[in-house]
């Protein structure tokens, strides 16, 4: 069973760290419902909308409040977003290794 940790840069430069000890199959249903909206707002050209889905995808998994889009998009380096995205989509759909640590090292 996967495990993620998703390590945040705050404003001051020190790290917040989300975790989820384990990813349930329950996530593989939520992926696959993502997938399908992914591909719908993809085919409109809602590039936004398909950001937007996937921020709230990740907050969803990880089931922490303090856990915002807000705080994903500040706390990652824009060359670092979407491989995060993809990175927490593969755990919920069983395609990383047992554990998985998210942002910067």
């Amino acid at each position: 069973m996967a495990r993620l940790c998703l390590r945040l840069e705050n404003e001051d430069g020190s790290f917040r760290e989300y975790k989820k000890e384990k990813v349930t199959a329950r996530w593989v249903k939520e992926a696959l419902k993502l997938s399908k909206e992914v591909n719908e707002l993809e085919k409109k050209g809602d590039s936004i909308a398909v950001l937007e889905a996937r921020l709230e995808f990740t907050c969803a998994l990880f089931g922490d409040k303090d856990l915002t889009p807000e705080a994903i998009l500040n706390g990652l380096a824009s060359d670092e977003l979407f491989d995060k995205l993809d990175e927490v989509y593969a755990a919920a759909i069983g395609k990383k290794e047992k554990e998985t640590t998210l942002g910067k090292e």
